[in-house]
């Protein structure tokens, strides 16, 4: 009888081994098939976050409003001719068509269409049979710049003037004069490559003082323009 109980015991222990087995590795199954399918949402959470990293931080860059980004310089060297009329307080007259140099550079006052730019200019003496004059000049002007087609653009400005005129006549002393005039120009720009122009100017300058013989000038400049 005892071994009839013993038998039926080991019976059933084996039964319930076999029945809870199954749900033991199937849980585990589970288990490994739910850490798998949380660890690759994560890491797709994760390179989605980076990707959003990586576009907000490009969207800043190119919505930056650094002012010194965009600015360009402007260096350059023409050749110029000037004419102009000088009335002498004896009734007499001295037509002056003297040409010369310059030399100029120019900054982006933080805009593509704004620019400053100071010249520095020399002319050869103007000599006749009774007049001698020798002309240095010295400008600091403000254009608007912009383009009319993709090659070509325009200037329009303005400014102060200095002009240092010295002025002997035959047999008369010589006469010096410091001049601060105002100038208008206006001109255009032939773009051979993005870093180097070709330009044409017309410049009008009125003397801004009563005492001086150098009232006014008209003048034409043809210039090559370096940009960086």
């Amino acid at each position: 009888m005892q071994g009839t109980w013993f038998r039926a015991a080991i019976c059933l222990l084996a039964l319930s081994t076999a029945t809870v087995a199954p749900k033991a590795w199937s849980f585990d199954d589970e288990e490994e098939t739910y850490s798998y399918d949380v660890i690759v949402n994560s890491l797709n959470r994760q390179v989605e976050s980076q990707d959003q990293a990586t576009s907000r931080a490009r969207n800043t860059n190119v919505t930056s409003n650094d002012p010194f980004e965009n600015v360009w310089m402007h260096a350059g060297a023409g050749l110029v001719n000037v004419t102009q009329t000088i009335d002498y307080d004896d009734g007499s007259k001295a037509y002056l068509n003297q040409k010369g140099v310059q030399a100029s550079l120019g900054i982006d006052l933080f805009s593509p269409n704004w620019m400053a730019e100071g010249t520095v200019r020399s002319f050869d003496d103007n000599e006749d049979t009774s007049t001698q004059v020798s002309l240095k000049e010295f400008e600091l002007k403000i254009f608007f710049k912009d383009r009319m087609a993709k090659n070509l653009g325009y200037r329009v400005g303005g400014g102060l003037s200095g002009r240092y005129m010295t002025i002997t006549r035959q047999g008369l002393e010589t006469l010096d004069y410091s001049t601060p005039s105002s100038v208008g120009t206006v001109g255009i720009d032939l773009f051979l490559t993005d870093r180097f122009s070709l330009g044409a100017e017309i410049s009008a300058r009125s003397a801004m003082i009563a005492e001086t013989l150098d009232r006014s000038s008209l003048d034409g400049t043809l210039r090559l323009d370096a940009h960086f």
